[in-house]
C-alpha cells in the first residue's frame, strides 16, 4: 500500500507540474504582438492555435486524469458511473 500512495504523491506533483507549464503556455500565448506585420501576425496566430489545442486536446486531459488517478481508491462507491475501474473511464 505505501507504493501506492507513493505513486498517487507523485502523480499530484505531476499534476501540478503540468498546471505550472499550463501557465506558462498561457504567459507565452498572451505575451504574442496583437497586430503588426501581416506576416508576424499569421505567426502569431498559428502559435497562438497550436498552444490552444496543446492545452486543451493535452495538458488539460492529462492533470484531469492524474488528478483522478491521484485519488483513485478502488472503492466501488468513489467510481464514476460507466468507469470501468480505472479513474479515467478506459478498461
Amino acid at each position: 500500500m505505501a507504493e501506492i500512495e507513493a505513486a498517487q504523491a507523485q502523480l499530484r506533483l505531476l499534476a501540478r507540474r503540468l498546471g505550472e507549464i499550463q501557465a506558462d503556455l498561457r504567459r507565452v500565448s498572451d505575451s504574442l504582438p496583437p497586430g503588426g506585420d501581416p506576416e508576424e501576425q499569421d505567426v502569431a496566430v498559428e502559435i497562438r492555435a497550436v498552444i490552444d489545442c496543446v492545452l486543451v486536446d493535452s495538458i488539460r486531459p492529462a492533470i484531469r486524469d492524474l488528478q483522478a488517478a491521484a485519488e483513485y481508491s478502488g472503492e466501488a462507491e468513489n467510481e464514476a458511473p460507466g468507469a470501468g475501474g480505472s479513474p479515467n473511464g478506459k478498461s
